[in-house]
């Protein structure tokens, strides 16, 4: 179940829920305004959410978007994992920033 109240600069919904996972309503274009997950169980639960929430929000991977790299960063204690993305659909590469502090690190095997 998908629940959404907002939309960024592309006309693109913002998920603020995926399964058991929460996304903050940011749009992540910034590592100020990164997306803040919350409720995954673990590393991998929380990085399948970040995928689900970029296929939710931008299409189909490898269709409609593909990744270009994913690096993660650390600012003022926090975790941050960017994901620089190249839309088809939009016809740009951008960054999308998720804020990972709750779940990195606890993997759940």
């Amino acid at each position: 179940m998908i629940i959404n109240d907002r939309f960024d600069k592309f006309g693109n919904m913002l998920p603020t829920k995926i399964g058991d996972i929460s996304f903050s309503p940011n749009d992540g274009f910034s590592i100020d305004d990164a997306i803040v997950i919350t409720g995954a169980k673990g590393s991998y639960d929380g990085v399948d959410g970040e995928y689900k929430y970029l296929s939710q929000r931008f299409g189909e991977k490898n269709k409609d978007w593909s990744l270009k790299m994913q690096v993660l960063l650390e600012k003022d204690g926090k975790a941050f994992d960017q994901m620089q993305i190249i839309s088809v659909r939009e016809q740009t590469e951008f960054s999308i920033y998720f804020e990972i502090t709750e779940f990195f690190g606890n993997d759940i095997i």
